[in-house]
C-alpha cells in the first residue's frame, strides 16, 4: 500500500492531502495487509480537516481516536475522489462531512452505529456502495444504478436521526441498482417519508421486514421494477404468529392470514384466519414444518452471522403499508411467502400477503391526523374522508364542487390525475389563462412570467366556453375514422398480398413451360428463378405484414386514447377535461398523420412483381446466366380515407395534375444570379435545387469549389473540394458530391463533410438521388445504387453494350435517365435493369449533359454541342427545343415548383438563369 500526506498545521486543525490506494507493484501479497490506512486523532473530540481525500485500488480508509473507541471525531473534507473501489469506514461518535464530490459517487462508505456521514444533495451511485448502521444527512434526491446500491439497516437513517427511517425529497431505483432495507428483527417497522419514489425497470427496492410508506406527490414502479418482500415475514419456531400451520413428517399445513391455511395430507389441524384480508396491517403466519424439521446449520451473511434453520415450515411474506397521493404500478410488489428449504415439506404453507395502496383526507391530514378518503374534489384537489364531505357539501365555498369517489378518481389516467388547480411554484389557485402560452396561471405567474403577454382570459370562463364535449367528440370520431382505415388499409394490404401470390402462381406457371421446351442444363437455373420470385414475394410480404402490425398497434392506441376521453368525460373535472384536451389532441393527431404519412412514405402504393423471360433462351442455353428478372413495381394506391368528420373521402395517394403535352410546355424568366466571382472562369458541370429552394453548384475545373445561394440569389457559403462534378439533394439540409473516386455527403448548415463513400474506380459521371438511394454510373459499364447512410451497395444495372463516355443519370419513380456524351443519347431504365427507350437524334440533342424530370416525367436534356435545353416526352418518342443559344453542362428541376434552374457555362462570373414551367 502507498500512502501521499502533505501535512500543513492550522491552529487545532490538521489540513492535509491525502491518498489512499493498494499498490502491487510495492506491496506484492496485498491480502495479507487488506491495504487499509488508519489515521488516529491524538485528542478527544478531535477535528480532522482535509483539502482532499482520494481512495483507489481497494484501499480502505478508517478514523479512530487515540484517547478511546467512543471518542468523536469529525472530518471534514474539501473534495472527496475516487475509483469506485475504495472504502471509507465512519466508526462510533465519527462524524464525516463532504463539501464536494462527482455526482456520481466515486467512493464506498459504511457507517457504523453512532456514526454520521453528510453528502452532497444530489448523489449517484453508480457501481459503489453505502451501508449505514448510523446517521445519513444532506442527501434530498437519491439515485442508484448500475451495480450500485444503498442498505440502511435497523440502525441506520438517512435525511432523519430516528433509526430504522428514511426521509427523501425523492428515490430513484433504476436498472440494477438496489435499495435494501435490512432489519435484524421482524419487531422493526421501516419508515420511509419521500415525495417521490420511483422504481425504474430492473430496479430492485428490498426489505427483509415490514415498511411504512408515505408519498406525497408520486409512487411509482415501473415495467421491471420491484419491490421485494418475499418470505420476509414470521418462521417457526419462534416467531409463528397467530395464524401458524401445523408440523407433521408427511406434510403440514399452511399457515392463515384473512383466512384459514390448508390442510396437510396428515394434519389435523390448519392455520386459523386473521387480521383482513382486505386491508392487512399484520405479519403473515409460517406454514406447519415437514419431514426434518430440527436440522440446524449456522450461515455467513456480509456483516454478521445469522443462524439459519433448515427444512422447517414455510416463512411468510413481509408487509407494506403505502400511502400517496398518486400510486402508478406498472411492476411489481411481491410479499410472498417461502416454501421450506427441503422439498419433504413441500406441503408446508406459503402465504401471499396484500398490500393497502390508499388515498389521505386531506382536511385531516392537515390536522396531523391519518383518515383514509372515500371521495375527492377535483376543485380543492384533495381527497375527503366522509365525515369531512359533510362538512365539504355545507360550505358556502365548496358546496358547488362535483365530487367524486376514490375509485373513480382512480380510474382517470395519471397524466390527467396530476392536472392540478392549483401553481406549483406559487401555490395558489389558477385564475386565468394565458393564450400565448397555451398554459394557465395564477395572479403571482401573471406578475412574473406573464408581464408582457396580451389577451389574459379568465380561466373559468375560457373552460366554460371551450366546448370541450364537442371537441372530445370529434376526437373520439377521429379515432373511429383511424380505426376504421385501419380495417380498410388491412383489407387492402390482404388483398394485396393475394394478388401477389396469384402473380407468382403465374409466373412459376411461365417459368415451367419454358422449362418443357429446354434441356436438363436450365434445372439449376430454374431453381435459382423460383428461389428469386419467392425471396421477392417474402420481402414483398413481409413489408406488408409489418405494416400491419403497427396497424394493429395503432388501432389498440387509438381504443385506448377513446377510453381515456370517456373517463375524461365522465370523471374529470372540467380544468382536467380542457387541460387533459390538449394532450389528448396531440395524441389523436400523431393517431392521424400517421395514417396519412403511410401515402407519403410510399406505404401504400400497390406492389407487384416483375418477371421477364428472356425470349432467347431455348436457343441459347449456354450463354444463359439467369432464367429470368425478378422485381417490384408500385402503382397508386387503391384506398380511399374516409373521415365522417368532414363527410366525404379523400382518395390517399399524391394527386397529380393530368399529363400535359411537351407541346404546350411554356416557360418564363423570373429571376437571374450572378454567382460569386472564382480565381479563374467558372466551369459549373452540376446543380441541385431543394424544397426550400436552396440552390448548389459544382464548380469543377481550377475553382473547385461547391457554391451555394439562398432562394432569393443571396451566396450562403463556399465549400473547397478536390474536383467536385456534379452534386444532388438528399433532403433540405444535405446534399451528395461526386468527384473522381469518392462520393462525399455535406451538411448545408454547418457547410461540414458528413461522410466519404470510397468508390472502386476513378469516376467522371453524374449523380442523382432518390428512394433513399444514390445513382451514378460507371461509364460504359453499370449504373451503381449506394445507400447514402453507410455506403453500402444495393445494386447495379449492366451497361456493358453502352459506348464510354461522359454520363450523368437522373432518377424519377422508378425509371432512371441516362445521357451519353460520346454516342448522343438518352435512355430510359427501369429500376430493375430493363431498357424502357432510347432517344438518338443529334440533330436535336448533340453531347448531352445533365438530365432532370419534371412532375409529369417530361425528361429535359442540356444538349451541349446544339447550345440548347430540350424536352423529351414520358415514352422518348417527341422532342422539343425548348431554350437556344445557350451553352450549359448543368440543369435542375424543381418538382415541386415547377422551376428550372439553369447556370451558363464558361464565364469567370457566370449568370444563373430562373425560368418557371407552366
Amino acid at each position: 500500500m502507498s500512502v501521499y500526506v502533505n501535512l500543513v498545521f492550522r491552529s487545532n486543525s490538521l489540513l492535509l492531502r491525502l491518498t489512499v490506494c493498494q499498490d502491487e507493484g510495492s506491496y506484492k501479497y496485498t491480502d495479507l495487509d487488506g491495504a487499509t490506512t488508519w489515521i488516529f486523532a491524538k485528542t478527544d473530540n478531535e477535528q480532522l480537516d482535509f483539502n482532499e481525500i482520494t481512495v483507489q485500488g481497494g484501499g480502505h480508509l478508517a478514523f479512530n481516536s487515540s484517547v478511546s473507541l467512543t471518542s468523536p471525531v469529525d472530518i471534514n473534507v474539501g473534495t472527496f475522489d475516487g475509483d469506485r473501489t475504495g472504502y471509507i469506514h465512519i466508526g462510533y461518535n465519527q462524524e464525516l462531512s463532504i463539501n464536494y464530490t462527482n455526482a456520481d459517487i466515486p467512493f464506498n462508505t459504511h457507517v457504523y452505529e453512532n456514526g454520521k456521514a453528510t453528502y452532497p444533495p444530489r448523489p449517484f451511485f453508480y457501481r459503489t456502495h453505502l451501508y449505514t448502521s448510523g446517521e445519513i444527512q444532506g442527501i434530498e434526491d437519491l439515485y442508484v444504478f448500475d451495480g450500485g446500491s444503498v442498505t440502511v439497516d435497523t440502525n441506520g437513517s438517512i435525511g432523519m436521526t430516528t433509526p430504522g427511517s428514511v426521509s427523501l425529497k425523492s428515490l430513484h431505483v433504476q436498472d440494477k441498482g438496489t435499495f435494501q432495507m435490512d432489519s435484524y428483527t421482524k419487531d422493526n417497522m421501516f419508515v420511509m417519508d419521500s415525495t417521490n419514489v420511483t422504481i425504474y425497470g430492473g430496479g430492485h427496492f428490498k426489505i427483509n421486514t415490514g415498511l411504512n410508506m408515505t408519498t406525497h406527490h408520486l409512487m411509482a414502479i415501473f415495467s421491471g421494477g420491484l419491490i421485494d418482500l418475499d418470505g420476509q415475514g414470521l418462521s417457526q419456531p419462534e416467531d409463528v404468529g397467530p395464524g401458524y400451520g401445523t408440523g407433521s413428517l408427511t406434510g403440514g399445513s399452511g399457515g392463515g392470514h384473512g383466512g384459514s391455511g390448508g390442510r396437510g395430507s396428515d394434519a389435523y389441524t390448519v392455520g386459523q384466519g386473521y387480521d383482513s384480508i382486505y386491508t392487512p396491517v399484520k405479519y403473515g403466519s409460517p406454514g406447519g414444518y415437514g419431514n426434518y424439521r430440527d436440522s440446524l446449520y449456522f450461515g455467513d451473511s456480509t456483516h454478521r452471522n445469522t443462524l439459519v434453520r433448515g427444512h422447517i415450515g414455510g416463512v411468510s411474506g413481509g408487509r407494506i403499508y403505502l400511502t400517496g397521493r398518486h400510486v402508478d404500478i406498472d411492476g411489481e410488489i411481491t410479499v410472498d411467502g417461502q416454501p421450506p428449504e427441503n422439498q419433504l415439506g413441500a406441503n408446508a404453507g406459503i402465504l401471499t400477503m396484500a398490500t393497502s395502496i390508499t388515498f389521505t383526507c386531506g382536511v385531516c391530514d392537515s390536522q396531523h391526523i391519518t383518515q383514509d378518503a372515500e371521495h375527492w374534489c377535483p376543485e380543492c384537489d384533495e381527497g375527503l374522508c366522509p365525515t369531512c364531505l359533510i362538512f365539504h357539501n355545507s360550505s358556502k365555498i365548496s358546496r358547488g364542487h362535483v365530487v367524486i369517489s376514490i375509485e373513480n378518481y382512480k380510474r382517470l389516467p395519471q397524466n390527467i390525475q396530476s392536472i392540478h388547480q392549483h401553481c406549483p411554484h406559487h401555490d395558489r389557485k389558477y385564475q386565468n389563462y394565458c393564450p400565448n402560452h397555451d398554459i394557465p396561471c395564477c395572479p403571482f405567474c401573471i406578475s412574473t412570467s406573464h408581464s408582457e403577454c396580451k389577451g389574459l382570459q379568465v380561466l373559468e370562463e375560457v373552460v366554460k366556453t371551450s366546448e370541450l364535449f364537442s371537441h372530445f367528440e370529434d376526437m373520439k370520431q377521429t379515432l373511429k375514422d383511424v380505426e376504421n382505415n385501419i380495417k380498410r388499409i388491412k383489407i387492402d394490404r390482404e388483398g394485396n398480398l393475394k394478388s401477389i401470390q396469384e402473380q407468382r402462381n403465374k409466373f412459376q406457371s411461365e417459368i415451367k413451360q419454358v422449362r418443357q421446351q429446354i434441356n436438363s442444363h436450365l434445372d439449376k437455373l430454374e431453381r435459382q428463378a423460383l428461389e428469386n420470385i419467392k425471396a421477392t414475394e417474402d420481402k414483398v410480404k413481409h413489408q406488408v405484414e409489418t405494416l400491419l402490425s403497427k396497424l394493429s398497434r395503432s388501432s389498440r392506441e387509438g381504443k385506448d386514447l377513446e377510453n381515456i376521453i370517456s373517463a375524461m368525460t365522465d370523471y374529470a373535472s372540467d380544468l382536467q377535461r380542457f387541460l387533459g384536451k390538449k394532450q389528448i389532441e396531440s395524441e389523436v393527431a400523431k393517431s392521424e398523420r400517421y395514417i396519412n404519412s403511410l401515402v407519403e412514405d410510399g406505404s401504400l402504393q400497390q406492389v407487384s412483381i416483375n418477371c421477364s423471360i428472356d425470349s432467347n433462351v431455348s436457343g441459347i442455353l449456354s450463354s444463359i446466366s439467369s432464367f429470368c428478372t425478378i422485381s417490384t413495381e408500385l402503382s397508386n394506391p387503391n384506398i380511399l380515407l374516409k373521415k365522417e368528420k368532414e363527410k366525404q373521402a379523400q382518395i390517399m395517394t399524391i394527386q397529380f395534375p393530368a399529363q400535359t403535352s411537351i407541346h404546350d410546355i411554356k416557360i418564363q424568366l423570373i429571376q437571374t444570379f450572378k454567382l460569386p466571382t472564382g480565381s479563374y472562369t467558372s466551369c459549373i458541370k452540376g446543380c441541385t435545387i431543394n424544397q426550400s429552394g436552396k440552390m448548389v453548384f459544382a464548380d469543377h475545373d481550377i475553382n473547385k469549389r461547391l457554391i451555394i445561394l439562398n432562394a432569393d440569389g443571396s451566396v450562403d457559403g463556399e465549400i473547397q473540394l478536390q474536383v467536385p462534378f456534379d452534386v444532388t439533394s438528399i433532403d433540405n439540409r444535405s446534399v451528395a458530391v461526386i468527384q473522381h473516386e469518392q462520393i462525399q455527403v455535406i451538411d448545408l448548415l454547418s457547410n461540414r463533410i458528413e461522410k466519404t463513400i470510397k468508390l472502386n474506380n476513378l469516376v467522371t459521371s453524374g449523380i442523382s438521388y432518390g428512394q433513399q438511394t444514390l445513382f451514378y454510373c460507371e461509364p460504359g459499364k453499370n449504373i451503381h445504387m449506394l445507400k447514402p447512410t453507410d455506403g453500402s451497395h444495393q445494386n447495379s444495372i449492366d451497361i456493358n453494350n453502352e459506348s464510354k463516355g461522359t454520363n450523368y443519370v437522373a432518377f424519377h419513380q422508378n425509371n432512371l435517365y441516362l445521357t451519353n456524351k460520346t454516342n448522343h443519347t438518352v435512355t430510359c431504365y427501369k429500376v430493375y435493369g430493363k431498357k424502357v427507350w432510347e432517344f438518338r437524334d443529334e440533330t436535336v440533342i448533340c453531347s448531352p449533359c445533365a438530365v432532370s424530370c419534371d412532375k409529369y416525367s417530361n425528361v429535359y436534356v442540356a444538349s451541349l454541342s446544339n447550345k440548347s435545353i430540350v424536352v423529351l416526352s414520358p415514352d422518348g418518342t417527341q422532342s422539343r427545343t425548348l431554350i437556344s443559344q445557350t451553352e450549359v453542362w448543368a440543369i435542375d428541376v424543381d418538382k415541386e415548383r415547377n422551376i428550372l434552374i439553369v447556370p451558363a457555362h464558361g464565364f469567370s462570373n457566370s449568370i444563373v438563369y430562373v425560368y418557371k414551367i407552366t
